[in-house]
């Protein structure tokens, strides 16, 4: 390379050059070969088969060629990154090995991480700096915290003059290169700024901040082609007089053809010959322009606004999962990037869809410049901070989609000035503030979508300007005062949704008179009033109607039976009163949620309703929960379409059997009858329900035996029948539910033993209750099997027998309750392991022997009930026996001690002990002493023996001990006189042993070196275990610390008396006189 590296244009050696050949960099030849190092770099990270970090950019490494064109050259230390990250340790980099020049290595790879393309980025960053301030980044003035960074960042933006190279702002008017007219010329200082800018973020410390080579290689084109503009359309130009030339030239060609032709009378063969050359030139010229027009394409297409604004944009993304922008590089027109939608004609940004990419960052002020934008659609991403307001001089945006994100802050308070918005969407953030009176300036606007955000105050009364407006969703907020009554104004309205806020006052009542309405929600607020009578007729395109959890009293209109489109009906939670009407014209009601009022007379007659809905084959969910339904349960719910999923009557009044045909609603996934007063047994073909998942009939009077047909239900989930008069055994089939976790059969009157089968159910995790029945028999030893259950309650039964050692493998109980039972024998030791009890209940029993310590050790236990049994011995002191009001211990006559408010007698034994235990402690402290004594004068005899031996010979030499003290004293203080070398991390001294009188080298390391104690562990880790006569042998390690009590580490070597092989081949300069130069013959040096 004819004009050397960077390196000797940016920091020429003194005297190299004279004053008139001096070389010098203009600014444009910087940003070039800037530019031509980031076109480099692209290519070995992204183009090559595997990626390709060079690991050791600077400028001496840059060579530029005869037309100063930069080439990245020396790969001695580059590695190929392989794309199996499963060998993780071969991208790791070392202290030990690091890679790089200092100045210019990444800071993570000094703490050892993996090798990755962004060290080369910051490389890079710190080259463009130390180009454009002439410093190197290790300068003298980079000290004590500063760095070439910092420097940069300091005067970053506004005194960004002030930092450069002298010589660019000394620089005359030449061609090409910046002009004297620089401090005055805004176009070239912001240039100027965008190229700090570049290499402040490509050298940002941490790796995730920096930029990709793609985009560096757009920013830095951007900045050269804006400052050299003429030069792009250089080779159009000629494109275009080439064109010119040929067809001037044709033109003179086929005249004087045509002329021959004329002359010689061969009029039709030559036409033909000149038809053809005709078209071949034809053909050449269009195929130039198109040339022309296509590189003309990527210069003049466009604008650069635009360009400016979506690469403001692309900064900002810090998160790109997809990969997305990959595309956003200088290799292809901005309109062609992903999501960018152009005009055809001004080439400029009309639509920019990023919508559910995977994106994250914040969103550019810039994006305000993209003065033609109509669509921003970036929903379903993870944007965050504030929404700019910068969004609203987009004149032209029609549609501005922002849904879930993650967007705070208040809504732009001057989105109105985008007078032609049709859409907004901001739906699924964390908006706060209040919505802006100015949206009501919007009337082209029809959809508004402000829902799950934080906004509170009012809806703003301006909201009825919006005579366009279709949908309005401001649900899950924390709006307050009234529905305004301009709403009901709002003709074109289909959608409205305020559910989950603080709403209070009544409806409005020209809402109902809304022809269009299709989904109406207002749950989950205060509202108060009634429902008009006419509902359905007025509103009779309903198909969505919420009002659940308010206060709306009265009746349900009988009109509502004609809204023939209606698919959900949600008005739970309220004050309704009366009959339901009939639903019978209903036949597309997917849902009927009537829950938590006051409907029905607790007559017969009341659930007459539900058999208008047999018709309807679209129903789900049928919920009457917890109002006041009388009269025996109809049997036509056993006629209901089989999509039926949902059946809930719980908490009624409702009377006579659960019907046999309830096996007929085969989807059935939730059958909820409980606290009524439902008699007879479960039907038998309830086993035909085998999707069912939850089933919960307690608190009724249901008898007979549980059937054997339940075990059928293998989606079984919950299964609560307590509470009722079931007879005979549990039926073993449940064990063949295998999905279940609560099981509850208490306070029935079964009998038998508990089957092994239901114990086995390991998926059983929140509760098995089988409490006050007339269970007999052990509790199985399969009761290990319930691992992960929560609560276990087998109390009120006759069971009997040990408490099994297998109890002790429920280790995730949290309650156990074995109370009023016949079990005897102590408690078992394994049950130590159940840690987590909070509720131990063993009461009433016949159990027996000592209350176990571990008992007091359980953290979480808050009541422990021990009363009534057999226990005997001391009570423990610590843990919940502490507490009066959680422990219970009377009716054991056995028990004594404990704390006072238990009421026990106190132990007879007690102050005996005492005394015995003191006893042995005085006896085993002086055992324990005399021992340590006789310890310590055996060491020291020992210590004295080895002193009085002979000098160790080189195998003992291994076994070398030495302290600080003797490395000291070896060293004679380590003495300058005794400094034999300089190294990375620490001196080496030669030192003389006190007691042998053995020559040895000690490596002292400099511990404040970054490094030095990794190199310590290393180089004891590498040679602690090695032997070769080729190797220098390490004697010994001196860990410990100084007399100020500093850490001290060294390693003492072998002494080599001829020093190094460096001493030999290049003896410094007057170190010896020529009689006694040191030279080596061929054999040694062979050697």
């Amino acid at each position: 390379m004819e004009n050397g590296s960077l390196e000797d244009w940016l920091h020429p050696l003194i005297g190299m050059h004279e004053p008139e050949t001096a070389r010098n960099l203009n600014f444009f030849q910087r940003v070039s070969v800037a530019i031509d190092v980031a076109h480099a770099l692209e290519y070995l990270h992204y183009h090559c088969e595997e990626p390709i970090i060079h690991c050791d950019l600077k400028p001496s490494n840059i060579l530029l060629d005869e037309e100063m064109v930069g080439h990245i050259s020396d790969f001695g230390l580059a590695k190929i990154l392989s794309t199996d990250r499963l060998n993780y340790s071969a991208n790791k980099s070392s202290s030990l090995g690091l890679r790089g020049t200092i100045g210019y290595t990444p800071p993570e790879y000094g703490m050892g991480s993996e090798l990755s393309i962004k060290g080369d980025v910051y490389s890079y960053g710190i080259l463009l700096l130390e180009m454009f301030t002439g410093k190197r980044p290790t300068d003298e003035r980079f000290k004590e915290g500063l760095s070439l960074h910092n420097f940069v960042k300091v005067a970053f933006p506004e005194r960004v003059i002030e930092i450069l190279d002298p010589i660019l702002v000394q620089e005359k008017v030449k061609q090409g290169t910046l002009n004297g007219k620089f401090l005055g010329d805004d176009r070239h200082f912001q240039c100027l700024i965008s190229i700090f800018e570049i290499g402040l973020t490509c050298s940002a410390e941490l790796p995730s901040e920096r930029m990709h080579m793609s985009d560096v290689v757009t920013k830095l084109s951007f900045v050269r082609d804006k400052l050299c503009p003429t030069r792009l359309r250089r080779e159009v130009l000629l494109n275009q007089q080439k064109i010119r030339r040929r067809t001037k030239n044709f033109l003179v060609f086929l005249s004087c053809r045509y002329l021959r032709c004329h002359k010689d009378g061969l009029e039709w063969h030559r036409l033909m010959e000149v038809a053809s050359s005709f078209f071949i030139v034809c053909f050449q010229v269009i195929i130039l322009n198109l040339f022309s027009l296509a590189y003309a394409a990527p210069i003049s297409g466009g604008n650069d606004t635009d360009l400016q604004a979506l690469l403001r944009f692309k900064a900002n993304i810090i998160g790109d999962q997809l990969g997305v922008m990959d595309s956003w590089n200088s290799s292809v027109h901005f309109c062609q990037w992903h999501g960018v939608t152009c005009s055809r004609k001004l080439r400029r940004v009309t639509k920019l869809e990023l919508q559910l990419l995977k994106l994250s960052g914040s969103l550019s002020p810039y994006i305000g410049n993209l003065s033609f934008h109509k669509e921003l659609n970036l929903e379903g991403n993870s944007f965050y901070n504030q929404i700019p307001q910068e969004i609203c001089r987009l004149r032209r945006l029609e549609t501005l989609e922002l849904s879930n994100n993650s967007f705070t802050g208040e809504i732009p308070s001057n989105l109105s000035a985008c007078y032609k918005l049709t859409l907004v969407g901001m739906r699924g953030n964390q908006l706060t503030g209040e919505i802006p009176a100015s949206l009501g300036f919007l009337s082209n606007l029809k959809h508004l979508n402000f829902a799950i955000n934080r906004l509170r105050g009012s809806i703003p009364p301006s909201l009825g300007n919006l005579s366009s407006l279709e949908k309005l969703s401001l649900r899950t907020n924390s709006l307050s005062g009234v529905i305004p009554e301009g709403i009901g104004q709002l003709t074109n309205l289909s959608v409205f949704s305020v559910e989950e806020n603080a709403i209070s006052g009544t409806i409005p009542f020209t809402m109902f008179n809304l022809s269009n309405m299709r989904s109406f929600d207002i749950g989950g607020n205060n509202i108060q009033g009634t429902l008009p009578s006419d509902l359905a007729i007025t509103m009779p395109n309903l198909k969505f109607f919420s009002a659940w959890e308010n206060q709306i009293s009265g009746k349900i209109p009988i009109s509502i039976s004609n809204a023939s489109n209606l698919n959900i009906l949600q008005l739970d939670g309220n004050r309704l009163i009366g009959n339901v009407p009939s639903l019978e014209k209903l036949d597309k009601l997917a849902n009927l949620l009537l829950g938590t009022n006051h409907l029905g007379n607790g007559r017969e007659g009341d659930l007459n309703f539900l058999c208008s809905l047999v018709n309807s084959t679209k129903i789900e969910t049928i919920d009457i929960e917890t109002n006041n339904f009388g009269g025996v349960l109809p049997e036509c719910i056993s006629n209901f379409s089989s999509t039926l999923l949902f059946l809930v009557i719980e908490n009624n009044k409702i009377l006579g059997k659960i019907p046999d045909g309830i096996g007929n609603l085969i989807n059935l996934r939730v059958l909820r009858v409980s606290q009524n007063q439902l008699s007879g047994p479960i039907p038998l073909n309830i086993g035909r329900i085998q999707k069912l998942k939850r089933f919960d009939a307690r608190y009724n009077f249901l008898t007979g035996t549980i059937p054997h047909s339940i075990g059928n239900l293998t989606g079984l989930t919950f299964l609560a029948l307590g509470v009722n008069n079931f007879q005979g055994n549990i039926p073993s089939s449940l064990g063949h539910c295998q999905n279940l976790l609560t099981l509850g059969l208490s306070y029935n009157n079964l009998s038998g033993s508990i089957p092994p089968q239901v114990l086995a159910l390991s998926s059983l995790s929140i509760l098995l209750n089988l409490s006050s029945n007339y269970l007999t028999g052990e509790l199985p030893v399969e009761v290990e099997k319930l691992k992960n259950l929560g609560d276990l309650d087998v109390s009120k039964n006759k069971l009997s027998g040990l408490l099994p050692n297998s109890l002790g493998s429920c280790v995730r109980l949290e309650k156990l309750f074995l109370g009023g039972n016949l079990f005897e024998g102590p408690i078992p030791s394994s049950m130590s392991s159940l840690r987590g009890l909070a509720a131990l209940d063993v009461s009433d029993n016949n159990l027996s022997g000592e209350i176990p310590e571990f008992l007091a050790s359980f953290g979480a236990l808050k009541y422990l009930n021990l009363s009534f049994n057999d226990f005997e011995g001391i009570i423990p002191s610590g843990g919940v026996f502490k507490n009066s009001s959680a422990t219970f211990v009377e009716g054991n006559d056995k028990l004594c001690g404990g704390i006072t408010e238990l009421h026990l007698s106190r132990c007879n034994s007690e102050k005996s002990s005492n005394t015995s235990l003191r006893l042995k402690l005085v006896i085993v402290s002086v055992i324990l002493g005399v021992t340590l004594i006789f310890l310590f004068l055996l060491i020291m005899l020992f210590r004295k023996k080895k002193e009085h031996q002979p000098t160790t010979t080189c195998a003992e030499n291994s076994l070398l001990r030495l302290s600080y003290q003797s490395t000291l004293r070896a060293t004679n203080g380590f003495s300058t006189q005794n400094l034999v070398g300089l190294g990375s991390f620490g001196s080496v001294y030669r030192g003389i042993l006190e007691d042998t009188g053995e020559v040895i080298a000690v490596k002292v390391l400099n511990l404040l070196n970054h490094g030095a104690s990794r190199s310590f562990l290393a180089e004891c880790e590498v040679l602690k275990n090695i032997r070769h006569r080729n190797l220098v042998k390490l004697l010994t390690a001196v860990s410990g610390a100084d007399y100020q009590g500093n850490d001290f580490k060294a390693l003492v070597y072998e002494f080599m008396v001829n020093g190094s092989l460096e001493d030999w081949l290049h003896p410094p300069a007057g170190t010896n006189e020529p009689e006694t130069i040191r030279n080596l013959n061929l054999f040694q040096r062979l050697n």
